[in-house]
């Protein structure tokens, strides 16, 4: 046995192991070329490795893009035919039903969604009338325009299915023709589910409608005549304050669409307090308020402070409020007045006046009669709070008289038109404050 010293001085010598033990020579050459080539380095299998997985990776995201694009395009052709089917439940449904759509789902109607496979479907229609043919009113009744929308889960960016058709509206005799009624609020916003009843002026009824969420409503196949529309809504008054609005003389005309329109809105109340422009304090004698506007008034109330005015159209009005006291054996009277302009909205509002004492004004009054028409040679009679009379001169050829010298303050006033005009007598409140107050007195037979 060699031991390990032995054996390193062997292997430090070149013949210490014999011929075996001899380095074998090298030779550059082509034999030993072939040797040098025999195989694949580490490197050179992990950079053919690499490009097999890029070249894979590439190959499975076209796989995966062509998988989805396949998945959207069935997504949608599944969806036109669902839009197609829609609209043939439409169709089968009937003209009524899509009108009823139009008054009562304001013109839009979502139907419960639709699985079919891996997608579910939304469905909605938009249900409108289409003009009239033959016609160059753009608002028509003739025709009923109905479009399909489909969307669906997982859509991404894509558009919807769209879809339309056309229904044929009632058939209506050539003697008829279309009223279309459209409803809105005092800020001209429509207005929705108002009444609307239609009748003939001779009484007989013609039909009922209710406005949908654009506030309109269609009166179909309606033979040519003069109609009265009667317009209610609960908790909604009239510009003339009362709880409906009347449109007469409503005339037909053979295929075409007369188009009606008017206003209704929630009532505004006002609350008026008269306080003491010097003291701020509340004044509680005898008193006066009215409220007026360009086509209203004056409404006046009497009584203490303060006063309540119900019912009023939302506008702009003047307000004015007087405090008198009389004194003496004459039924003199002393007062303080004053006046404000107020925007009033629906709901309740509230405003106070500070009075002060007012110089003597000039009071023009204009009485007339039917058609807006002066009334000549009327008797002209202001009453104040004391019980003292200002009689006017009669009414000229415009229907006006004028009195100056009168004390501010409240007074009723009695228009008596002469008796071969036929008008009746008319008496009226009204507060002298500004200077000239003006009165307007319409008298009828």
């Amino acid at each position: 046995m060699i031991s390990i010293a032995k054996l390193a001085r062997l292997l430090r010598t070149p013949q210490g192991l014999g011929q075996a033990s001899q380095q074998p020579r090298i030779r550059l050459g082509s034999d030993d070329q072939t040797c040098s080539e025999s195989g694949f380095t580490i490197l050179e299998l992990m950079v053919a490795m690499a490009i097999l997985l890029i070249m894979s990776a590439a190959v499975l995201s076209l796989l995966l893009s062509a998988m989805r694009l396949q998945s959207r395009a069935r997504a949608r052709t599944i969806a036109a035919q669902v839009a197609e089917r829609t609209l043939e439940e439409a169709r089968s449904a009937g003209v009524y039903s899509l009108q009823q759509i139009i008054l009562y789902y304001g013109g839009q109607y979502q139907f419960a969604p639709l699985t079919e496979g891996p997608f579910t479907f939304y469905r909605r229609i938009d249900v409108s009338w289409e003009a009239v043919s033959g016609t160059a009113n753009p608002s028509g009744a003739d025709i009923i325009r109905v479009t399909a929308e489909v969307t669906w889960n997982n859509m991404g960016s894509d558009a919807p299915v769209s879809m339309t058709t056309y229904v044929g509206g009632p058939p209506c005799p050539t003697n008829s023709g279309y009223v279309k009624v459209r409803v809105v609020d005092h800020l001209f916003d429509p207005l929705p589910n108002v009444r609307l009843d239609m009748r003939t002026n001779t009484g007989l009824s013609w039909g009922t409608g209710f406005t949908a969420s654009d506030g309109s409503f269609i009166f179909t196949c309606v033979f040519a005549n003069s109609y009265e529309i009667t317009g209610t809504l609960t908790g909604y008054i009239a510009k003339d304050r009362s709880s409906k609005v009347i449109v007469p003389n409503i005339a037909v005309v053979p295929r075409q669409v007369t188009t009606v329109e008017f206003q209704m809105a929630r009532p505004a109340t006002l609350e008026v307090r008269l306080l003491d422009a010097v003291s701020d304090r509340e004044l509680t004698g005898s008193a006066a308020a009215s409220v007026s506007k360009a086509d209203f008034g004056p409404l006046v109330l009497t009584g203490r402070s303060p006063f309540t005015f119900q019912n009023l159209w939302p506008d702009t009005y003047s307000i004015v409020g007087a405090v008198f006291d009389c004194s003496g054996g004459g039924g003199y009277m002393s007062s303080v007045v004053g006046s404000v302009d107020r925007l009033l909205q629906p709901g309740t509002n509230s405003t106070t006046l500070k009075l002060s004492p007012g110089p003597q004004v000039t009071v023009e009054v204009t009485v007339l009669g039917d058609n807006a028409a002066p009334v000549q040679n009327a008797s002209v009679v202001a009453r104040d709070a004391c019980g003292l009379v200002n009689t006017f001169p009669k009414t000229n050829s415009s229907g006006v008289s004028q009195q100056s010298g009168i004390r501010p303050g409240p007074y009723e006033l009695t228009v008596t038109p002469p008796p071969a005009s036929g008008y009746r007598k008319s008496t009226s409140r009204f507060i002298a404050s500004s200077d000239p107050t003006r009165v307007t007195v319409s008298v009828s037979r």
